[in-house]
């Protein structure tokens, strides 16, 4: 039964390390949306799942603003380009000389 248990935990803790080491590691926007789900989700879980209706009524408010926080961190983020993807500067052209 223990290793039932820990199986689940162990394969959730690896897909974790691979998202924070491989997947993430340099997309802002994603860390933003991983430390949304990651703060805010399991609170807001909770609390949609109680059964008074003013706690389901809280969980969902604040999983709207969960979203709401985390779209306008990454819609008002200064956007620069890449340097990977920048053009190379195009080579001068020649004079032309006429005969």
């Amino acid at each position: 039964l223990a290793l039932s248990l820990a199986l689940p935990a162990c394969a959730l803790l690896a897909w974790m390390a691979v998202c924070a080491f491989v997947l993430l590691r340099d997309h802002v926007a994603a860390w933003v949306l991983f430390g949304a789900a990651a703060f805010g989700g399991p609170a807001a879980i909770r609390l949609l799942s109680q059964p008074a209706a003013p706690d389901r009524i809280a969980g969902a408010a604040g999983l709207l603003l969960l979203a709401a926080v985390a779209v306008a961190l990454i819609g008002t983020g200064a956007r620069e380009p890449s340097l990977e993807h920048a053009a190379a500067p195009a080579a001068p052209a020649a004079p032309e000389t006429s005969s």
